[in-house]
């Protein structure tokens, strides 16, 4: 099943409404710190900003859209990136470390990296030139 172009227009309005989330609660959360600060807390709402909804508003524009699955993986990637970040921003705050917390990464980086595929193997499917 391939999206629509409506479904990604709504895709970049919950983007937008993700990232400026994710920016106060970080900007919250570091207030109430008590002066301890964490660039993972900070920096989390770039991974919606620029994977999200910098990469859905050129797939809006180039309206060459991705399929179901592979758009799903891509954004649980995302989410599961921002997650990571913001946990391990948690993390130091508190003055802690944890190992698992590579887990975020590697599973974030693995399932945008399956949507990306999905997303190029969509193209060659569906957009194919015949040649006459």
């Amino acid at each position: 099943m391939i999206l629509s172009i409506l479904d990604i227009k709504r895709t970049i309005i919950k983007y937008i409404l993700f990232t400026i989330f994710i920016l106060v609660f970080g900007q919250i959360y570091e207030h109430f710190s008590f002066g301890v600060i964490s660039n993972y807390m900070i920096y989390a709402f770039l991974i919606p900003l620029i994977l999200g909804l910098l990469i859905n508003t050129i797939i809006y524009f180039t309206k060459i859209v991705p399929s179901k699955m592979g758009s799903c993986l891509y954004n649980n990637g995302i989410i599961t990136l921002t997650v990571g970040s913001i946990l391990r921003g948690v993390l130091d705050i508190y003055g802690t470390t944890n190992m698992y917390l590579k887990i975020y990464l590697y599973a974030g980086v693995l399932l945008i990296i399956v949507g990306i595929i999905l997303y190029i193997i969509n193209i060659i499917k569906n957009y194919t030139f015949k040649i006459i």
